[in-house]
């Protein structure tokens, strides 16, 4: 199975979802995860801003924003919006 890329931060969103609870969208409507910037979103209703990654990657990183310029998980659904602006335009 060939692993498909976001090409839009709505679509990199629903992919860390996904990643985040383990499986499918199934589980995406069961996330009990309020606290996360991307919860409101989670089912694909709305538009997410792109500050909202970065709160997610500051989240990630326990709050240390050095350490989001230091990530090196490119496999990350959210790697290339984690500076809050979308490399895309």
């Amino acid at each position: 199975m060939q692993r498909t890329i976001a090409n839009t931060p709505k679509e990199a969103m629903l992919q860390f979802c996904k990643k985040c609870v383990g499986g499918n969208g199934i589980e995406i409507r069961t996330c009990g995860s309020s606290n996360c910037p991307f919860y409101k979103f989670r089912l694909g209703d709305g538009r997410p801003k792109i500050r909202l990654f970065r709160e997610q990657c500051l989240i990630c990183m326990g709050g240390d924003r050095n350490m989001i310029t230091a990530c090196q998980n490119k496999k990350c659904p959210i790697y290339k919006y984690r500076f809050g602006s979308n490399p895309n335009r």
